[in-house]
């Protein structure tokens, strides 16, 4: 029988939508984000629902936890997952956030979640903006939990979970891991709801906990020195009818390679 009282934890992020014309800023290195509009992120939106879903089959409770550079944001973004069906939330907002890459975003998490002790941990398999994909595999890791990625389907039995993943080709394989664990969650695996305009106002006056980087133990200097890389230059692929086959040992292509994107960005 599954435990009745499942802690579910689903990492959520707020991300800009650019269906409309964007604009870099002024070093080149992100867009201009002051007039565009922001919402979850669509992967997150499919953790979320999944973890509703799971609580209305077992019990127990959802938390969702956010970190970003913009506090308007992330309570806006908590105040929807409230509405859709969250019991509890934890953000950390703080300028510094916004030169966190996929290990640091994962390393800060590991901080705010670690002391909760979750059943299950969801994420979406990758966010709109930066696409890395990291985030999951790397707080599974940092959590000590099994991780399975691009699951289109859970099943809890017992003390387990047989995870449905999506693979390449059009291929799904089946795992089988333990409570605790870690499932970036893939879209298409369910139907997000959209609340009620009574949930929307209930979810007004729901308490959300709110942590600085100082009361993690974090500094802007350990976000660089945790970040991996360094965005050095964004830019609008440009229009070409040029084609180059690559032939040779993959030291050569390998090579010839890292030319062409070294052109690129400088």
């Amino acid at each position: 029988m599954v435990v009745s009282t499942l802690k579910i934890v689903v990492c959520v992020k707020t991300v800009p939508s650019i269906e409309e014309k964007v604009e870099l800023n002024t070093e080149e290195t992100d867009i201009r984000k002051e007039n565009l509009v922001f919402g979850i992120n669509e992967w997150d939106s499919y953790a979320l629902e999944e973890a509703v879903l799971i609580k209305e089959r077992t019990g127990g409770t959802v938390t969702v936890v956010t970190l970003g550079p913009d506090e308007t944001h992330l309570e806006r973004l908590v105040r929807e997952c409230f509405a859709r069906g969250a019991d509890e939330a934890t953000m950390v907002a703080d300028p510094a956030l916004r030169s966190a890459d996929g290990m640091a975003t994962a390393k800060i998490l590991q901080r705010v979640i670690e002391d909760m002790s979750p059943d299950l941990v969801l994420t979406g398999v990758q966010s709109s903006d930066d696409g890395y994909g990291q985030v999951g595999g790397a707080l599974a890791h940092m959590l000590g939990m099994p991780h399975v990625s691009a699951v289109t389907r859970l099943d809890l039995k017992d003390d387990a979970v047989l995870a449905e993943q999506e693979l390449e080709g059009g291929l799904y394989r089946v795992a089988r891991t333990k409570i605790p664990s870690l499932f970036a969650i893939q879209t298409g695996i369910n139907t997000p709801r959209y609340p009620s305009l009574l949930k929307i106002r209930a979810a007004m006056r729901r308490e959300i906990k709110k942590f600085e980087l100082a009361e993690l133990g974090i500094s802007e200097a350990d976000i660089r020195g945790w970040s991996a890389g360094r965005i050095r230059k964004i830019f609008f692929p440009k229009a070409s009818t040029e084609l180059e086959f690559i032939k040779g040992t993959p030291d050569e292509v390998a090579t010839r390679l890292s030319e062409i994107v070294a052109r690129m960005v400088l």
